[in-house]
């Protein structure tokens, strides 16, 4: 901490009158960064759907007779599950919209309150400079509905400061903390748990490499390290049981991406604006000589950075691996900086900057996320004509060739509402790594081959289908291959012979007209980026 103390002496951002004029100031920001977030019922983030889904099983299933026939509860040693943890109650308590929503709140609130915190113990105040997160909050992985990750990375970031803050606390009582406080995490999100370990780990090393002996060296490692033991062998003993998959490394275009997720949502003009300013203030500040990094925050950095460079796109079926330490980096980043400006005025400036530019971002958003809500209350109202408790499969996404062509991230589960709304058997609900399992109904549709890996060929079993001609045979298996090429990574269903075991095919064609299986399908409700087909044998439509 010593080598910090030149960092203290500087005149820093944010030196306001008293420290009411402080949380003032974080109130309203963290006031206005929440508005889309109750702004609209049913947040239009990506994954979010899919835990809604989840969670309304979970909570519903010892009543619903109709959920009952598909799907059960198995809880067992997870990773990525802090939504699994506090979203059921949350929802017992507020109702699921609301409670998704408080969640999504509270993952912002941990995130800055993390942020804070770090740079607190790194500079010893807070000041007005972690404030500049607010701006990194509507970023790539919230937008694909990672919010257990971001909630779990507040989590780390606030587990990071204590363990610096607490560097004096007598062993016995520091190590079984922080023992049961990194299993915690681990039950929350392994990555963050992980970056958590590296920050920690690396925090260490540098602060060893400055210890007089080799024993004191290996002494400071070894109580860093020894908190993390426990829980990496409880999810290493826990992990090839519960998640499997293909790994995939990703193009280098998807790694150029990852370096703006902090910025980045939908790709489109908000976020370069915002991405241009940040560059922009961040060279002026270099340039001007005001900006400094901790010396003990440079070794965790890199590392983090180079471990972010290093993973894959896809790793054990688990998407989007890559995009979770860049989307850390850009908090930890600032929490792990001091700004210093020689006026007030500069302060002032700086303040009203990140204020404009957090307004811009709500604004777009919420203009943004307008047309998509819409587009939501229309599929809903569209599927209470499916029969509840049917069987529903999905053809996923094309390009979007509608006249006004929306981001495809907040349709990926749009289809996960038939569950809610409906109780009916829909297999892209998540169950790995999850409590919820299918039950012998869910499961007669398993093989022993990964989706994306199977070549799709129907033979039809019942008599009923029998009669297909070749042509509709053809179709079928194009359907059936298009489905499981596009299903998760995880997902070993075997879609060949999806007419004979589903009662309703729903299209989302986003203006791609037209019905796949004409044979097969009948349309009973049409909407304008979605269609809804009841499946029935040949000729007995």
């Amino acid at each position: 901490m010593d080598a910090l103390r030149e960092s203290r002496d500087m005149t820093r951002i944010g030196r306001v009158p008293n420290s009411l004029v402080l949380v003032a100031c974080y109130a309203v920001l963290f006031v206005v960064a929440c508005i889309p977030i109750f702004s609209f019922a049913v947040l239009p983030l990506g994954d979010t759907l899919n835990h809604a889904a989840r969670i309304y099983v979970l909570n519903n299933l010892e009543t619903e007779t109709l959920l009952q026939k598909y799907y059960a509860v198995h809880w067992d040693l997870f990773s990525f599950q802090s939504t699994d943890l506090l979203l059921p109650p949350l929802a017992r308590w507020f109702g699921l919209e609301t409670g998704i929503q408080l969640f999504v709140a509270i993952a912002f609130a941990m995130l800055i309150a993390g942020t804070a915190a770090v740079h607190r113990v790194l500079f010893g105040r807070v000041g007005l400079w972690p404030a500049a997160t607010f701006l990194f909050l509507y970023n790539f992985p919230l937008m694909s509905g990672q919010i257990s990750f971001l909630f779990s990375t507040g989590f780390s970031l606030l587990l990071f400061a204590a363990w610096i803050a607490t560097e004096r606390w007598p062993r016995a009582i520091r190590l079984p903390v922080f023992t049961v406080a990194s299993f915690g995490l681990m039950l929350c999100h392994f990555f963050a748990f992980c970056a958590y370990a590296l920050l920690v780990m690396c925090f260490a090393f540098g602060r060893a490499r400055r210890a007089p002996t080799w024993g004191e060296k290996l002494r400071q490692l070894g109580e860093a390290g020894v908190s993390f033991v426990p829980p990496a062998i409880c999810f290493l003993w826990s992990f090839g049981r519960t998640i499997s998959g293909t790994t995939s490394y990703g193009e280098i275009l998807d790694k150029s991406i990852a370096l703006l997720v902090g910025t980045l949502t939908y790709g489109r003009w908000p976020d370069i604006v915002l991405s241009v300013a940040v560059i922009v203030a961040l060279w002026w500040l270099d340039r001007r000589k005001r900006i400094a990094f901790a010396p003990d925050m440079r070794l965790p950095a890199l590392v983090l950075a180079l471990t972010a460079i290093a993973m894959p796109r896809v790793l054990q079926g688990v998407f989007g691996a890559d995009l979770r330490l860049p989307c850390l980096l850009y908090f930890l980043l600032v929490a792990a900086s001091e700004v210093r400006l020689e006026r007030r005025r500069q302060a002032i400036a700086f303040a009203t900057a990140v204020f404009a530019l957090l307004v811009l971002r709500v604004g777009t958003t919420i203009v943004q996320w307008s047309p998509i809500d819409a587009d939501y209350r229309e599929f809903r109202a569209a599927d209470q004509k499916l029969d509840r408790g049917s069987r529903v499969a999905v053809i996923p996404l094309g390009p979007d060739q509608r006249a006004d062509p929306q981001p495809q991230t907040p349709y990926w589960f749009i289809s996960c509402f038939t569950v809610m709304d409906r109780q009916v058997f829909m297999p892209l609900i998540y169950t790995v790594a999850t409590p919820l399992e299918f039950a012998r109904e869910g499961k007669d549709i398993g093989g022993e081959t990964l989706a994306r890996h199977r070549t799709v060929r129907w033979h039809p079993v019942g008599s009923a289908f029998a009669t297909v001609d070749p042509e509709t045979v053809q179709q079928v298996e194009n359907v059936g291959q298009r489905i499981s090429n596009e299903d998760h990574y995880t997902s070993m269903i075997d879609w060949s012979n999806w007419p004979e075991r589903f009662d309703y095919l729903i299209d989302f064609h986003l203006g791609r007209l037209g019905n796949p299986v004409p044979a097969l399908l009948t349309e009973i409700s049409r909407g304008s980026y979605f269609t809804i087909y009841r499946i029935h044998p040949p000729q007995q439509p």
